[in-house]
């Protein structure tokens, strides 16, 4: 097995050790983990709706006690994330100038120059 992907036998459905794991695994493993550890909280959420309620609770009642990161959570959820402009521009302002084939194109020019005068 390489290196730094547990072995799934040993993953329970016990969602603090699929936390644990997630943290021991290596970056690049970790979306694996990740679909593991999403569909057991969905399995547990659906075998108990109400743990999901006292999350949502919790949550709420961190926001309204002024906890950014709980205020950011809640209106991201409800209004969804805030939508970040980028602008990717030359100096100053101007356009990019973008050469897609330029030495393709003379290289094959020239090939076919060189086979017409060949014939």
């Amino acid at each position: 097995m390489p290196r730094g992907i547990p072995n799934t036998k040993t993953i329970t459905t016990d969602s603090e050790k699929l936390f644990k794991d997630l943290k021991a695994v290596s970056p690049k493993h970790q979306p694996a983990i990740r679909g593991q550890m999403a569909a057991t909280l969905r399995k547990i959420v659906i075998q108990n709706p109400a743990r999901l309620h006292n999350v949502a609770d919790r949550l709420l009642a961190l926001a309204e006690e002024g906890d950014m990161p709980a205020i950011k959570e809640v209106f991201d959820r409800l209004d969804g994330r805030a939508v970040q402009a980028t602008e990717i521009s030359g100096p100053e302002g101007s356009a990019i100038q973008v050469d897609y084939a330029g030495d393709l194109a003379k290289a094959i020019a020239a090939d076919i120059l060189n086979l017409r005068q060949k014939k």
